[in-house]
């Protein structure tokens, strides 16, 4: 039944699946991260090439449909894809600056108004990062789980986990967890491979 609902997105994804293999180098390398990090949270042990990870996650993952046409910009030939494939009404990205690797699971009630993201962002449901008097830069490989707020002109610095249902207000350095309504640091760790063994679950991230 699922191979019979690909082979008939076949002319519906063709368009998008065309808008990505003639957009620029650097934009189709950017949508190649976002996928690889996609693929790898929605279909675990599965493998594809480029094409073939982006047509099954425009066919079934609403959330990396906001993400694809965030990349390829406005445009008539964008608005043209968004009515053939529609985007998840309720995630808004509103960050102009956003590098390789951004997903975010679940993704209802997700609205996204950051200065500038890193690589390999990841976040959770109803998650908030937004405006109080300047906008967050967040650094690489950074997790927020659900129902977390970002606000603020504030710095998160790289390997950071958010816990669900964090308020941040502060800045936050590099490689910490931080937890609670009004966070704080409850753990430090040495880089990425130790962010990577974090406990992902009980912080609420999914």
């Amino acid at each position: 039944m699922r191979v019979f609902r690909y082979v008939l997105y076949i002319p519906v994804i063709a368009l998008p699946v065309l808008a990505y293999c003639f957009t620029k180098t650097k934009k189709r390398e950017l949508i190649d991260m976002d996928a690889q990090e996609a693929y790898s949270v929605c279909f675990p042990g599965s493998n594809s090439n480029s094409i073939g990870k982006i047509y099954r996650l425009l066919t079934d993952i609403k959330e990396f449909r906001n993400i694809f046409f965030m990349r390829l910009g406005k445009g008539i030939f964008c608005s043209i894809c968004k009515l053939i494939i529609p985007e998840l009404k309720t995630f808004e990205i509103s960050t102009d600056c956003i590098k390789g690797g951004f997903f975010v699971e679940h993704a209802t009630s997700t609205y996204i108004n950051a200065n500038a993201i890193g690589e390999k962002f990841s976040a959770k449901q109803n998650v908030t990062v937004g405006w109080n008097n300047g906008k967050p830069t967040i650094g690489n490989n950074v997790r927020i789980g659900t129902g977390a707020v970002v606000l603020g002109g504030i710095s998160i610095g790289d390997n950071v986990n958010i816990g669900a249902g964090a308020i941040v207000v502060e800045d936050v350095p590099d490689n910490v967890t931080v937890c609670g309504p009004k966070a704080k640091i409850v753990r430090y760790h040495d880089g990425p491979t130790a962010n990577a063994m974090l406990c992902w679950e009980n912080l609420g991230g999914g």
